[in-house]
């Protein structure tokens, strides 16, 4: 990154709000979906992205939230994609392996029909690593 007040042109991310499946209870959804992180890490198309992270809704702090009078949100989690482009990003959702092993498995906790999907270009201003 060549100047800190700039967007990163190496690097995009795909955010993925995520609701889950009806019948399923929020700790089965988070149980799953940490599973899910390691069938994913298995795979030959987790070797080209470059980051995947999983943020999970804090439902007690939320509650807080809606307590003080804030917007809260509805999700039950939210999942981060890094790659290198778009591109890259977008082959590996249309690929077989994708197709036949990760979305059987979401189909098992999470309600795909309600995801919702942004492609992102980034800025970090400031990180303590």
């Amino acid at each position: 990154m060549s100047d800190s007040s700039s967007l990163r042109t190496d690097r995009v991310r795909v955010v993925a709000f995520l609701k889950r499946k009806e019948g399923i209870s929020k700790e089965e959804f988070t149980r799953r979906w940490l599973l899910h992180a390691e069938l994913f890490k298995s795979t030959e198309m987790s070797k080209v992205i470059l980051k995947y992270e999983q943020m999970h809704v804090n439902d007690e702090t939320n509650a807080l939230l809606k307590g003080m009078g804030a917007l809260t949100c509805d999700w039950d989690g939210i999942a981060i994609t890094e790659g290198d482009s778009f591109e890259t990003i977008l082959s590996i959702l249309s690929s077989e392996e994708y197709l036949k092993v990760l979305v059987p498995d979401d189909e098992e906790y999470l309600d795909r029909a309600k995801t919702t999907v942004v492609p992102l270009n980034f800025g970090t201003f400031k990180d303590t690593h």
